[in-house]
């Protein structure tokens, strides 16, 4: 009987690289120029590749397409980062979801709703690890302005307002919060100001979800930058009032506290 052949396996990840991902992003962000979103399965099998190749990618490669990845990750995460297509629901149920919904008692699939906002929370996941691992790999210059123009966003009225979208404002925070906890000890210079805005998302305007988000935001500001800058003292002190004012809420939600 022959000898069966020999072979190797090559990741995918490995065999086309950082560069072609990046390009693919660039393609779904120019499919969806305007207000119309990216393809939710799209971006989401997409990034996971990012993620990983980023690992393995060399620091002159990653520098050298970093501005064109961050412009293209920002770009569909300040969209809100791409709802569900409805004929897709039965695919990204069976393939996404159906083993989350297996650790239930009643195993049974997800509903719509549920697959919907899990997708949401995944490709913002995602994209905020692929932009702080830019930043640790690649150059870190970017890094200040991006903070800042963030900080910038979400002190509008624009941003804190009905007229913009939650999963907007729930982007800006969870990518400012990633941010911090990754590069917090580089950005001690803006942290109070950070703080601030985290403690105004606190407030009674806010939903649950933002708030949650705020509060985050507000523990990335003290435990990312540490305690050795001279504001540290101040945005301690803020966290602690903040927190103690949200708890005096009679009707505040479990998932709050």
């Amino acid at each position: 009987m022959a000898e069966p052949l020999g072979g190797s396996y090559v990741d995918e990840e490995d065999c086309l690289g950082f560069k072609i991902w990046v390009a693919e992003l660039e393609l779904i962000v120019g499919s969806s120029r305007g207000r119309k979103k990216a393809d939710v399965e799209h971006c989401y099998h997409l990034l996971q590749k990012l993620v990983v190749t980023l690992d393995r990618t060399d620091r002159a490669e990653v520098r050298e397409y970093q501005r064109r990845c961050e412009d293209a990750l920002i770009d569909i995460l300040l969209k809100g980062a791409p709802p569900p297509v409805r004929q897709s629901w039965e695919c990204i149920n069976t393939v996404i979801c159906w083993p989350l919904a297996c650790t239930t008692a009643q195993h049974r699939p997800l509903t719509p709703a549920s697959v919907f906002f899990f997708l949401f929370w995944q490709v913002r996941r995602l994209i905020c690890e692929a932009l702080g691992k830019l930043y640790a790999r690649g150059d870190q210059l970017p890094l200040f302005s991006r903070v800042s123009s963030l900080q910038l966003f979400l002190g509008t009225k624009e941003a804190y307002g009905k007229e913009t979208s939650e999963d907007v404002r729930l982007g800006a925070l969870e990518l400012t919060t990633a941010l911090y906890y990754t590069q917090g000890r580089s950005l001690s210079i803006g942290v109070q100001e950070t703080a601030t805005l985290a403690v105004k998302y606190c407030g009674k305007g806010s939903t649950d979800r933002t708030r949650r988000a705020a509060l985050r935001l507000l523990s990335a500001a003290i435990e990312g930058v540490g305690g050795g800058h001279r504001g540290a003292a101040a945005v301690q002190q803020e966290a602690v009032k903040a927190v103690e004012k949200l708890l005096k809420e009679k009707d505040l939600q479990e998932p709050v506290k």
